[in-house]
């Protein structure tokens, strides 16, 4: 009989056995030996642990634990085996009864009971053997269930690979588990495991053998924990690593409190630095600063700590080779509720190239600009030097056959007026032409500095010397008559180039079909006056049509023109807040409009007024001076205040600020209105009592912003010469 047989036969009695050298194993019921297969697991362990008493002469015991068929599923059961050695040559070892395996656990007390709380999974394996190429589990805690969705029950005799992995566990992962339990050595790893529901989850588990003093690998245990979270936000953190640095972006803190600021890495290379290791001081980072930017940049942080604000701003540094760098920053205050402090969270964004490519594009967009000027301008010289030959070859003339005459003593009295005359309406006639060379000359100012014009007078000043040139075409051109004032904020500039470019732009059309008409007019809507361009040619493709504002866009033929000229004409037109369009439903001809806001007519329409200034007394007294010059008047009493009414309330037409002013005073407000860009339609005037508290620096802000610097106290008759003018 084998020993596997007696003690499978017996699970529920205590089984004696003994072995004597030079007799082998034989049992207490029975002196017959009994023999020990070799390709059981508990065979080969009891043979292990004989050999290993005889040798260091001492008993050991041990739980053996083993899966039993429990319906469909398995159930863990063990047996206690213990080895006491008899003598030199013998030794008992006594089987108990089978138990269940988790009773031995909780037999552990307060180590079950830790086990059993413990938030990460526990889970403990078979060594895997002949019998069980890969280590079945034989217990999990609670834990287990709550991170899987499985039972203890759906795990037990299964390894977890069998149920917990899936398409997206990683092949890496589960090479170097395979490679750990093969060798019987110690494995750390994360891997992507799924639950029962299918939801994907992270896992970091340890797996390490148990070996007992015999050295014998009993069983495999392993503590996993969930780590989704902390991955996704190691991913993020990553991901936001790399973006940054694929953006040239750095990230800094300044603490408020030591006046100390952090800089990442970025934030080194973008000032040509090499990292430091410690914190710098406030001053240290400011000294980079180009000096004609941080003065402003200084005073915005300064009002970001003080009001607690955002802060967004864009400056140049200079790096110490020289360099200059375009930055972008921008920041929040936060409060470290540890001690108390401010903290201020930023980036700094490195637009160098950026800035440089936009330079560059500005500068073609100037040659472009400029190149098509000069090419309107050629197509009007051209025709100006054959207007002018005319009246030149009259006076020419006139004055040879008056020479003549005087030297032959034939010169007649009516004769001589008769030839005055003559010259004098050629001379006029030259004086009209160059009058409307000027005008169509004058669109190459880039200023764009917004007045208010009559625009039907600006299209009356500009026409007649295109009727002329156009006539030789057979193009006629014709105003619709307009009676009275069509009030314009504009620039005159402007309007004369976008006028010259949508005439041309017809007259070549009408060219085409042997000659037409150009008929313009001005039209009144509500809040804007429209200039109506139409011509009666063959009409805008429907091809062109969508694009036809895009630059270097054109239907004419190769060589015939730019493409620039209505992309110009549309910028132009933004730049003075208004707006170029055409009618596309237009079936003959082309239609376009010029729609440009109205200005304000002193005869019936008040114009408005911001008055900022902390002194109640000041304001009410403005107010009413204002008013008498029939004025809308509106308060403020800091810098702050006036935003508001900037940002929520109308345009307004004049702005008067004082200088001293709590909360905001007037030099931070005029930063403001120049970094907002709130200005354009805006006449802005400093009011102060004391021009001698101003820096030069002061002085270049308010001459890019405003109009003048008035001194305290304000004369009625002086406010009324400002308004008029």
């Amino acid at each position: 009989m084998n020993i596997e047989k007696l003690i499978s036969s017996n699970k529920d009695g205590l089984i004696a056995l003994y072995f004597e050298k030079g007799i082998g194993w034989h049992s207490s019921m029975d002196e017959s030996r009994l023999l020990i297969p070799t390709e059981t697991d508990f065979c080969r362990r009891i043979e292990h642990t004989r050999k290993w008493c005889f040798q260091h002469t001492e008993g050991h015991a041990f739980f053996f634990p083993y899966l039993v068929k429990a319906g469909e599923r398995q159930i863990v059961k063990a047996r206690k085996v213990t080895f006491s050695l008899l003598s030199a040559d013998s030794l008992g070892v006594s089987i108990e009864p089978e138990q269940d395996y988790d009773d031995i656990v909780f037999s552990a007390g307060d180590n079950f009971n830790l086990l059993e709380a413990m938030n990460d999974v526990v889970l403990i394996a078979a060594a895997q053997s002949h019998e069980h190429p890969s280590p079945p589990t034989i217990y999990v805690n609670d834990a287990f269930e709550r991170m899987t969705g499985y039972s203890a029950a759906e795990i037990i005799g299964k390894t977890p690979a069998e149920i917990l992995q899936g398409e997206e566990t990683e092949d890496v992962a589960k090479r170097n588990i395979r490679d750990g339990l093969k060798n019987w050595q110690h494995v750390n790893q994360r891997l992507t495991n799924y639950k029962k529901n299918g939801e994907k989850f992270v896992v970091e588990l340890t797996i390490s053998p148990v070996v007992d003093k015999t050295g014998w690998y009993e069983s495999w245990i392993s503590v996993q924990r969930n780590i989704s979270q902390e991955y996704s936000i190691d991913n993020y953190r990553r991901r936001n690593e790399l973006a940054l640095e694929a953006a040239g972006i750095g990230t800094w803190t300044w603490n408020l409190k030591n006046n100390t600021i952090e800089w990442d890495e970025r934030m080194y290379t973008i000032y040509g630095l090499a990292p430091s290791g410690g914190a710098l001081q406030y001053n240290d980072w400011a000294a980079y600063l180009d000096p004609e930017d941080r003065l402003r940049v200084e005073k915005e942080i300064a009002l970001a700590v003080e009001h607690k604000l955002e802060w967004e701003s864009s400056f140049r540094i200079n790096k110490i080779s020289g360099e200059p760098v375009y930055v972008s920053a921008k920041a929040k205050l936060y409060n470290n509720v540890l001690d108390d402090s401010w903290v201020m969270v930023g980036v700094n964004i490195d637009r160098t190239n950026e800035e440089r490519a936009k330079q560059e594009l500005d500068e073609q967009k100037k040659l472009a600009l400029n190149n098509a000027k000069l090419a309107s301008l050629g197509e009007i010289a051209a025709g100006v030097a054959h207007e002018i030959n005319n009246p030149l070859a009259v006076i020419s003339g006139v004055a040879e056959l008056m020479e003549a005459r005087l030297v032959d003593g034939k010169l007649a009295t009516d004769k001589t007026i008769d030839g005055f005359r003559k010259i004098q309406k050629a001379c006029e006639r030259i004086s009209t032409i160059v009058h409307g060379l000027r005008a169509a000359s004058s669109m190459s100012d880039d200023s764009i500095k917004l007045k208010t014009l009559d625009l039907f007078a600006e299209l009356q000043q500009c026409l007649p010397l295109f009727t002329k040139l156009y006539s030789k075409h057979n193009v006629e051109i014709y105003l619709k008559p307009f009676d009275g004032h069509c009030l314009v904020k504009a620039s005159s500039a402007h309007i004369q180039q976008i006028l010259i470019n949508l005439m041309n732009n017809a007259k070549d059309a009408l060219k085409l079909q042997g000659g037409g008409k150009i008929e313009l007019e001005v039209v009144d809507f509500n809040s804007f006056w429209r200039v109506k361009v139409a011509d009666n040619g063959p009409g805008i493709p429907d091809d062109f049509k969508h694009k036809i504002f895009e630059p270097f866009v054109t239907s004419k033929g190769v060589g015939d023109g730019s493409g620039l000229g209505l992309s110009i004409s549309h910028k132009l037109a933004n730049d003075m807040d208004g707006a170029l369009s055409f009618d596309s439903s237009v079936e003959h001809g082309a239609l376009f409009f010029l729609d440009l806001q109205k200005a304000k007519q002193a005869d019936n329409e008040k114009l408005s007024v911001l008055v900022i200034d902390d002194d109640t007394a000041l304001v009410d007294v403005l107010e009413e001076m204002f008013d008498y010059a029939d004025c809308e008047v509106f308060t403020a009493y800091d810098g702050a205040e006036a935003i508001d009414a900037i940002t929520q309330g109308p345009k307004f037409d004049f702005i008067f600020c004082d200088i001293q002013m709590p909360k905001m005073n007037g030099l931070e407000f005029i930063e403001w209105l120049a970094e907002n860009k709130k200005i354009k339609h805006s006449l802005i005037y400093i009011l102060t009592a004391e021009e001698g508290n101003l820096t030069p620096q002061d002085y270049r802000l308010i001459d890019s912003v405003c109009e003048k610097v008035l001194r305290k106290p304000l004369k009625i008759n002086q406010l009324k010469s400002i308004i008029r003018q």
